[in-house]
């Protein structure tokens, strides 16, 4: 009975697995000094006594997890004022179709402070969060699906003549997928930043850091049983390929395009986190098509696309939340590509990358304001 309410606290709270396996440890050492049971009604006394040893449990249990990982019981937090309702009610206001977070203002809570910044959550509708940090940043996670969220944070401007570096992040990891954070810095040495743990229907952990005088942030990872599961490398460039968590073991081939030195192919792979990868591999040569997305992403309302040039062949491939490309060609004629699975992959024509192009809707209408020139092509060896 025991291990089963801690599992049950488990899953109303986001509390690391080993810590549940520890305090369960600890219970069992502890004995309850129980009254005998008479054989008289034996039912009810059973039902009695297996109520007193569930509420001795959740006396020890509860403030033992609280008390060391930080717990807050989104429900009980203090609501929000006025002033940060509206800000939050904000977020949907001429949000552009589909981008909307449906956040749910009027259960915006305020569930604590790192460093002297306030954080105010709010969950959304689909079963995500929105948030904000006083005097920093903030954002949404419609879905609820995100593993990591990194906001950086830098005290340079920005500057085309050298590569940045960030002093500040902040952010969350969802519970489902992480039970800690790690932040690497640029000397080498790493550390764990303060988290507030916040139990559903936000289950997420939220962190603000900051380097010290002269150190710059370089990579954010999200842990589960010390396991990184995801990372956010912002701070140094992109991750070692086009797919550093997901499980090639359960790729598949979406399509081909055939040239005479190979074929282009097609991959995506689940990640860890049941999210996807989508790559495209030519010979020895991978490269990602879009970034590794969390679960319900990769048909989200957007068109992020490139075109390569491989053995002749110019190759468009990308993500596409639309029912179909349109472009429209020098002389007037167009062609139209259909999306699959919020995706794009087709060879095109020389009409094709000197015209136009547009996204078309579920009901095949163009789609206003999508109309732009097809991307300049990338060659591959």
């Amino acid at each position: 009975m025991t291990d089963a309410l801690l599992h049950r606290l488990a899953h109303t709270n986001p509390v690391p697995s080993n810590a549940v396996a520890e305090l369960t440890a600890q219970l069992r050492h502890q004995s309850l000094d129980l009254p005998p049971v008479a054989t008289e009604r034996p039912n009810r006394r059973r039902a009695l006594v297996l109520a007193a040893i569930l509420a001795a449990v959740v006396l020890i249990a509860a403030p033992a997890l609280a008390l060391r990982f930080g717990v807050i019981d989104f429900s009980n937090a203090e609501p929000a004022s006025p002033r940060v309702v509206k800000q939050f009610s904000s977020l949907s206001e001429g949000a552009p179709k589909g981008m909307d977070p449906k956040a749910i203002p009027g259960e915006t809570r305020l569930v604590g402070e790192i460093g002297g910044h306030t954080l105010w959550v709010a969950p959304t509708k689909p079963g995500g969060l929105c948030y904000e940090w006083s005097k920093a940043s903030g954002g949404c996670d419609a879905l609820g699906t995100v593993p990591l969220s990194v906001s950086w944070a830098s005290d340079q401007a920005p500057s085309s003549a050298s590569s940045r570096s960030f002093q500040g992040v902040d952010g969350f990891v969802h519970a489902r997928w992480a039970d800690d954070v790690e932040i690497k810095l640029d000397d080498g040495s790493s550390l764990h930043p303060e988290m507030l743990w916040i139990s559903p229907p936000i289950n997420a952990g939220f962190f603000f850091y900051r380097a010290p005088e002269g150190r710059t942030i370089e990579t954010v990872l999200a842990l589960k049983d010390n396991k990184v599961m995801t990372a956010d490398t912002t701070g140094t460039g992109a991750l070692p390929g086009p797919h550093p968590f997901a499980d090639l073991s359960k790729r598949k081939e979406l399509a081909t395009i055939k040239t005479a030195d190979g074929v282009a192919t097609l991959w995506i792979a689940p990640t860890a986190t049941e999210g996807r990868c989508t790559w495209l591999q030519y010979r020895s040569e991978e490269i990602a098509v879009v970034p590794c997305l969390p679960k319900g992403y990769g048909h989200q309302a957007a068109l992020v696309l490139a075109v390569h040039t491989i053995a002749g062949h110019i190759i468009l491939s990308g993500e596409c939340g639309y029912s179909a490309i349109e472009f429209l060609h020098p002389d007037g004629s167009t062609r139209r590509i259909d999306c699959a699975d919020g995706l794009v992959f087709t060879e095109l024509s020389t009409s094709d990358t000197s015209g136009q192009m547009r996204a078309l809707d579920a009901h095949g209408d163009p789609l206003p304001g999508s109309m732009g020139p097809v991307p300049k092509p990338a060659s591959l060896p």
